[in-house]
């Protein structure tokens, strides 16, 4: 019977112990988790990422292609083409990221959200109803041009739909958490947004 009791006396304290740890270094009471931080601590932590997506949209379209400047005014080049992409939005240089921070107010001044890519994926292309003509060929230039056009109006339309909007809140979500995760659950987060430079 002592020695259940002598084991369950070393397992609570066994817990205690590492509850104790955990509060000491949750709470920053040795400055090691949420100790003293600084505006180049949370700027440093934000730096580490070049780049940061937030928002995808992704589209499915039918895109026709037609040229009527045939040799002598001949003939016309046409075709239909059948492709997938997404549009990639988010912060493009999270090194300008600025942070100040005013006891338990953290203010946090960020680059406008812009679409970071837009491109169709090559393997989901399928082409349709070619015109061969022999007084104006279609040629590999024509087809590039013509998705690379594709490519900016579904960015276009994506922003249309709100996609930099929703970008924009993600953005605010990801980095206020980011900043409680280093400063601390109870701080005041603040994100602006910097004009274009």
């Amino acid at each position: 019977m002592q020695k259940i009791q002598m084991i369950l006396v070393g397992v609570v304290a066994v817990v205690v112990a590492l509850a104790v740890g955990f509060g000491v270094s949750y709470f920053g009471l040795l400055g090691t988790k949420h100790g003293k931080i600084d505006s180049s601590t949370l700027e440093t932590s934000f730096h580490d990422v070049a780049e940061l997506t937030t928002e995808e949209y992704n589209f499915k379209a039918v895109g026709k292609y037609s040229d009527e400047s045939g040799l002598w005014g001949f003939g016309k080049a046409t075709f239909l083409v059948v492709y997938k992409g997404k549009v990639k939005a988010g912060v493009p240089d999270l090194s300008k990221i600025d942070a100040k921070i005013d006891g338990k107010n953290v203010v946090v001044t960020v680059p406008e959200v812009k679409v970071l890519d837009s491109t169709i994926d090559p393997s989901t292309i399928e082409t349709y109803d070619q015109s061969f003509n022999p007084f104006n060929q279609i040629g590999p230039g024509d087809v590039a041009n013509f998705l690379t056009a594709e490519a900016d109006r579904a960015a276009e339309e994506a922003i249309s739909g709100g996609l930099l909007e929703r970008a924009k809140a993600q953005t605010e979500s990801i980095l206020t958490a980011q900043v409680r995760a280093i400063a601390g659950p109870d701080v005041s987060v603040s994100v602006t947004w910097a004009a274009d430079s």
